[in-house]
């Protein structure tokens, strides 16, 4: 179950060659992305607080990549501004 949990959390991180490729983070999608660092954040809260590292760890992980997610987005945003030149 707990690779499961990795998996999960770091399938949006399969588009980094391609975030960074063309500098925009159009591919991460959003709220699936909060959803998941919220959820790997409290459930790492959650393992550490009653000493349970086999949920805090996966999920620490999780909230790692969620992370990671968050800074491409911060870095690279979504839309470019587009530079128009005038012809003629």
């Amino acid at each position: 179950v707990n690779v499961n949990l990795i998996f999960f959390y770091g399938a949006p991180l399969s588009k980094i060659a391609t975030v960074l490729e063309t500098r925009s983070s159009k591919l991460i999608h959003v709220p699936t992305m909060i959803c998941s660092l919220s959820n790997g954040s409290l459930w790492f809260v959650y393992g550490v607080a009653v000493s349970d590292y086999f949920i805090a760890v996966p999920n620490g992980l999780g909230a790692a990549l969620g992370v990671v997610q968050l800074i491409l987005c911060l870095i690279f945003p979504r839309h470019h501004h587009l530079q128009y030149h005038a012809v003629g």
